[in-house]
């Protein structure tokens, strides 16, 4: 039962001073140590669970920063970006909402839902969809008796949530949605393109069988009402860490956004205490796409696989242009 208690709001907002007149890269580099150290140290249950951090200095990406830090108790992530967005306003007219990307259909579906075709194709769709969700459920279930193999970005290490490396790729959106458009080609796709249209259609695929997530959550609850609260979570926690990595997306606001009339310049959100070697964060905002990665510290080095992400989103552009370009001569 939520409750209104006495706060001292220097036990939640945090700003860390440094006595140093550094350059912007070594801000940079304590500032990337700090957000590490942040992941570590545990939220003191005996008071409300969040924290502010003011990191008031210059790094590569901003004139300053501001961190929140919330126990996943208080909600899920949707309701947490809630909570953040609901400090924050559009640049433009502060009186008009934040707007998110929509979904969009296709002209197509619009004209042929209503024909006979439409109709035949729900049943084949319907069933692959149940046997597919049946087959993700197993494979949930799978990860709580045995783990995927070690490899470069799982360790296997059952005891990492003490050492985390925090850090962020930025990159264009719209190169992100020329990529995209590019593998609704029918084309024979060069490497690196055959790859990211496997995961293309997996990916799909999943999206298309949600029926294994409710099942999946309904298993958990039926552990939570025989063996308690503990016990579900101990169950979800084997999962992601028998798995090879853990990823979770959210959509960001289209419109450049502002805070006490600040401009906020980049936005986007790590989730930690996760028992897995990588964790992946995705979230757009306006035309950019940031992906968070949360790393064992040790075992990943995460300035290499920062340069790694760079250069295969690199290729992976250059090879969707080359494709597209040869699509149009042709």
């Amino acid at each position: 039962m939520w409750k209104k208690v006495e706060i001292n709001i220097n036990d939640h907002v945090k700003v860390p001073i440094i006595t140093k007149d550094l350059s912007t890269e070594e801000y940079s580099t304590v500032y990337d140590d700090y957000i590490s150290e942040l992941a570590i140290n545990e939220i003191a249950l005996d008071k409300p669970l969040w924290e502010l951090h003011i990191f008031n200095y210059p790094t590569k990406s901003a004139s300053a920063t501001l961190i929140f830090k919330f126990h996943h108790a208080i909600g899920d992530g949707t309701s947490l970006m809630g909570i953040v967005l609901s400090c924050i306003q559009r640049s433009d007219d502060h009186s008009k909402p934040l707007t998110f990307p929509a979904g969009t259909t296709s002209r197509e579906n619009k004209h042929t839902h209503k024909t006979i075709m439409k109709v035949i194709n729900i049943v084949p769709k319907l069933m692959a969809s149940t046997f597919y969700s049946f087959y993700d459920f197993g494979e949930s279930l799978r990860l709580l008796y045995s783990e995927d193999d070690r490899t470069p970005i799982r360790s296997g290490d059952t005891d990492i949530n003490h050492h985390y490396s925090l850090c962020r790729v930025d990159l264009s959106l719209i190169d992100v949605k020329r990529i995209k458009t590019t593998l609704g080609v029918e084309d024979d796709f060069r490497n690196p393109l055959k790859f990211i249209l496997k995961a293309h259609k997996l990916i799909k695929r999943k999206r298309n069988t949600p029926l294994a997530i409710y099942l999946f959550y309904g298993f958990l609850g039926v552990i939570r009402l025989f063996g308690g609260l503990e016990a579900a979570t101990k169950t979800f926690e084997r999962t992601s860490k028998n798995c090879s990595f853990v990823m979770t997306n959210m959509m960001g606001p289209t419109e450049k956004m502002s805070l006490a009339n600040h401009p906020v310049k980049g936005f986007y959100f790590m989730p930690t205490g996760v028992r897995s070697s990588l964790t992946v964060s995705v979230m757009s905002y306006m035309e950019q796409l940031t992906i968070g990665l949360v790393v064992e510290k040790g075992f990943i080095d995460h300035n290499r696989l920062m340069k790694c992400v760079e250069k295969a989103f690199q290729l992976i552009l250059q090879a969707a242009t080359t494709t597209s370009n040869s699509g149009q001569k042709s």
